[in-house]
């Protein structure tokens, strides 16, 4: 048996990475991580290799593995560390208006406790954190992932389009990855 292809989403946070994890899982093609941001590339690169695998079962009706973790972005190492790893990773970036996803964010910081005191303003919250910026330079973080990826191993999603034609989505990503176009996730809608 030859060995599954392997795949990364990518992320940006608050790009529908959770809806992309949550479309593969059902997949009876697909091994994904039982935990969806797994972080390997990024927080937890000192483990190796051993550690990092050991997240998937591959099972013989498996055609691809891989994760979703949005922190890998717009992380400078990570291309270069992924692409040692596995240099034919099909890599999924998820984008949505920049404006769009940094309001989310800072929601998000805001209920997980980083931001706190009497002022939780959005405004308050772009001083305060300059990865909510830093985030949304996609042409400048993309420009890292096609320096170490060619353009046919990278599909760029975009959340508007998952809004408006989430199963048209699906079936590229299913064609991307060479999967079963004809599995609709329960999770789809």
């Amino acid at each position: 048996l030859s060995m599954p292809e392997f795949f990364v989403g990518i992320g940006a946070q608050k790009c529908a990475s959770t809806w992309l994890y949550q479309i593969l899982s059902d997949h009876p093609e697909v091994a994904l991580s039982a935990t969806k941001e797994i972080d390997f590339f990024f927080h937890w690169y000192n483990r190796g290799y051993q550690w990092y695998e050991q997240h998937w079962t591959l099972m013989p009706s498996v055609r691809v593995f891989g994760e979703v973790s949005p922190s890998y972005f717009c992380e400078t190492a990570v291309p270069e560390r992924l692409k040692r790893y596995n240099p034919n990773a099909r890599i999924l970036p998820s984008l949505r208006d920049p404006v769009d996803r940094a309001v989310p964010n800072h929601l998000h910081e805001i209920r997980l406790g980083p931001l706190k005191g009497p002022d939780l303003s959005f405004e308050f919250g772009l001083r305060n954190n300059p990865m909510y910026l830093e985030q949304s330079r996609y042409g400048y973080h993309l420009s890292r992932w096609f320096q170490s990826f060619p353009a046919e191993q990278i599909l760029i999603l975009f959340m508007d389009d998952i809004e408006t034609d989430p199963r048209e989505v699906e079936i590229r990503v299913q064609q991307f990855l060479g999967i079963d176009t004809g599995h609709r996730s329960a999770a789809l809608d």
